[in-house]
């Protein structure tokens, strides 16, 4: 075999085991693309029964409708929603809050209470330490007049968080066109790898070299994927956010995406090393073939 040829084999090689490695890195990152792993990182860490425990404490956590099984169905379903809409897999992001009608209207109106009694022409301002009701005015009767002028009613038993609360749809929007292109370098990768091994065994020319390169280039990718995943597990309890909880779940899913990264390394290593191996079978094949028979 040329020295060229030779030369061309190692390029290939080298950019083989580079494919491989970010295939991987981004095979592992499609993780986050589904509720399942941050589902499995609340209810590790309790979080659920945390915010079940903490809701009844929160300014109108009481009026919000929460299932008798807890608040795990609710974040669940926005979680499903929102990454279904991320994905591409729905066309509208629904993130619809069940509401008790009554009970909102009373937490409202026990809230317009405490407003401080101002001028007709100065009802809502800028900052929300100027907000206060016209002298005289029914808490009850102001608190229907704003829905009514915002076109809301109290009597809904669902509530549009993404249109309540003005959510920056444009911006989730650029989430997801970035997801899209994201899968589309992730399948452009793919593609290369598997071009790459075709382009090896071409120039090649024996499958035993082209079994070779290819198992080698696979083992040492897969063997970059661990380590990198073994060095960056290392950091992990230096991770400081301040709130414990929140830091438990980052950890937690921290720990996940870094297993299946290391699995993806494993199954590489192991299919380098059987690929490399057959090139030996492959070429005691190829001997007995071409050694003359006895007449």
């Amino acid at each position: 075999m040329s020295a060229g040829k030779n030369i061309l084999l190692v390029v290939m090689g080298i950019l083989l085991v580079l494919a491989v490695f970010v295939s991987s890195t981004l095979l592992t990152a499609n993780t986050l693309l589904y509720p399942e792993v941050y589902i499995e990182s609340l209810e590790d860490n309790r979080v659920y029964e945390y915010f079940d425990n903490f809701t009844g404490g929160v300014p109108g956590g009481e009026f919000v409708d929460v299932p008798e099984s807890g608040i795990k169905i609710v974040v669940d379903g926005a979680l499903v929603n929102f990454l279904s809409y991320t994905r591409g897999d729905s066309e509208k992001l629904d993130l619809t809050l069940k509401i008790e009608g009554s009970s909102a209207k009373d937490f409202l109106v026990s809230q317009v209470e405490n407003f401080p009694e101002c001028d007709s022409e100065k009802i809502l301002s800028e900052g929300p330490e100027e907000v206060c009701i016209p002298a005289g005015t029914d808490p009850s009767e102001f608190v229907d007049e704003i829905f009514e002028e915002n076109n809301i009613t109290l009597e809904s038993t669902s509530i549009d968080l993404v249109e309540v609360s003005g959510l920056d749809v444009s911006g989730v929007e650029r989430v997801r066109e970035n997801v899209e292109l994201y899968r589309m370098i992730l399948y452009a990768i793919l593609f290369f790898s598997f071009a790459l091994i075709g382009l090896i065994f071409f120039a090649a020319s024996d499958p035993k070299v082209g079994l070779m390169v290819t198992g080698i280039s696979l083992f040492v990718g897969g063997a970059f994927v661990t380590i990198s995943s073994l060095v960056t597990r290392s950091f992990l309890s230096s991770i400081s956010l301040g709130i414990e909880i929140l830091k438990n779940v980052v950890v937690s899913l921290a720990e996940t995406l870094l297993s299946r990264h290391m699995t993806y390394g494993f199954v590489l290593i192991g299919l380098g090393a059987v690929t490399f191996g057959a090139s030996f079978f492959v070429a005691k094949i190829k001997n007995s073939l071409d050694k003359p028979k006895k007449v």
